[in-house]
């Protein structure tokens, strides 16, 4: 867990505080156990635990959007390799090493949120 994450835990569930029924605050981690030994003030809550794979984010996508969600695993899956493949073809296009760069992460929302429309996930923005 970065150092920063529980500081941005706080703000969330400060702006919770101000508007209740505006907000859900879901807790991922890739390890059972371990937020109750990094961060003790938010013992009692079930954070969500998906085992560091991407079937265990999966999973964990579909507890927190259940009943919202009616696509299956096998079309998550499907999304998750069709970004795979556009973000090694842009990483090779890009000749970076990492992943882990601004410009990267600004391309990469650009390709994932047309996947994201097309297999109903988000609402198609408008044009």
């Amino acid at each position: 867990m970065r150092f920063n994450m529980p500081f941005e835990l706080g703000l969330a569930c400060a702006l919770k505080l101000t508007s209740p029924t505006d907000y859900d605050i879901f807790v991922l981690d890739g390890r059972a156990f371990r937020t109750d030994r990094t961060l003790s003030d938010y013992k009692g809550r079930d954070p969500l635990i998906h085992n560091g794979t991407s079937d265990g984010m999966i999973a964990c996508l579909l507890d927190m959007f259940t009943p919202a969600v009616t696509q299956t695993p096998a079309s998550f899956r499907g999304a998750l390799k069709e970004l795979r493949t556009s973000a090694l073809q842009l990483k090779t296009d890009m000749r970076v090493t990492s992943m882990f760069r601004p410009a990267m992460f600004r391309l990469l929302l650009g390709l994932a949120s047309p996947i994201a429309e097309k297999r109903g996930f988000i609402p198609p923005r408008a044009r």
